[in-house]
């Protein structure tokens, strides 16, 4: 097991997770947008700046790993250091939550909500 098994295989991993999850991303908002061109205008802004908001985020992400992994290569000294592009990551996440939470819509609750309490399974 490497040195940088733990750090930087950790980041890596989360970083390729998260860029497959960007690409859903991408898709379902592409998919609303041809689905429901009648759509408020409103609706279409604010998907749209959330897209954005998610690119930014994949920008800064992998520019962190860049710094980490090309640009410092095996130099162990700048893990102590924190690049600008995590900086701006926690904003531009902090921004992201702050959008989807104040989008005024309210949650759909589950077909399946309620159904099920804890006193009324059935262990075998």
């Amino acid at each position: 097991m490497g040195l940088f098994d733990d750090t930087i295989g950790a980041v890596f991993v989360s970083s390729t997770i998260s860029a497959v999850l960007y690409g859903v991303t991408l898709m379902q908002s592409l998919t609303y947008f041809q689905s429901f061109p009648e759509d408020r205008k409103a609706i279409k802004y604010m998907v749209a700046a959330l897209v954005m908001l998610d690119t930014i985020h994949m920008i800064f992400a992998t520019h962190s790993i860049y710094v980490y992994v090309i640009t410092n290569f095996a130099n162990i000294e700048a893990l102590i250091e924190i690049p600008w592009s995590i900086s701006a990551l926690i904003i531009a996440t902090d921004i992201q939550d702050r959008g989807r939470k104040g989008s005024g819509f309210k949650k759909t609750p589950s077909p399946t909500e309620g159904l099920f309490k804890p006193r009324q399974l059935i262990y075998i």
